[in-house]
């Protein structure tokens, strides 16, 4: 059977026609009382985001921020970033320019933190402006100002790619644990 997509000249175009709003993705929050079975959940914004970090330092423990990608209706790539601060609900925006797009953004968190947010949003930027894509770096507790470095790639990659930060020393110890199962 042909597909209609390829007859019409579409195929390569398909995600032009998915709208991250139809989606309806908001934060949320779930909370599980492991004594009692307990499940409560709060909207925390009404805004439409999707690609929701936190700091890895908080990941099972009360955390107060999370980063998230923007977008607007009738767009599937993502032009910004917001970060919620879940105590207030202030929500602190940085728009991307005109024709720039964002990729999901792990937060990383800065050398003997001591607040949650002294942190580095790092993400992918790709530029349909001028064909290319950097790596950029925002300050995690002032994401307003925008990227404080970016690095040139050698070449455009795809809008929306997914991304985790990996500190040098866990791989190290991953590889060293895989190495220690593989010779039992």
């Amino acid at each position: 059977m042909p597909d209609p997509l390829e007859e019409a000249g579409e195929y390569s175009h398909m995600m032009a026609y998915v709208d991250e709003h139809s989606f309806q993705s908001r934060l949320h929050r779930w909370r599980f009382d492991l004594a009692t079975g307990e499940c409560t959940e709060e909207r925390l914004s009404d805004r439409i985001v999707e690609f929701g970090m936190i700091n890895p330092a908080y990941a099972m423990k009360r955390h107060r921020y999370t980063w998230s990608t923007t977008t607007r209706p009738g767009w599937f790539l993502f032009n910004g970033y917001v970060r919620h601060d879940s105590e207030t609900g202030e929500e602190q925006v940085f728009s991307l320019p005109e024709g720039i797009y964002a990729s999901e953004s792990p937060v990383v968190p800065h050398k003997g933190a001591s607040e949650e947010d002294d942190a580095y949003l790092v993400t992918f930027l790709i530029d349909e402006n001028t064909g290319t894509s950097e790596c950029a770096i925002l300050d995690a507790g002032d994401i307003a100002k925008g990227p404080i470095c970016r690095l040139a790639l050698p070449h455009k990659i795809s809008s929306g790619v997914h991304a985790t930060w990996v500190e040098h020393a866990q791989l190290d110890a991953d590889r060293s644990f895989k190495r220690a199962a593989l010779a039992d």
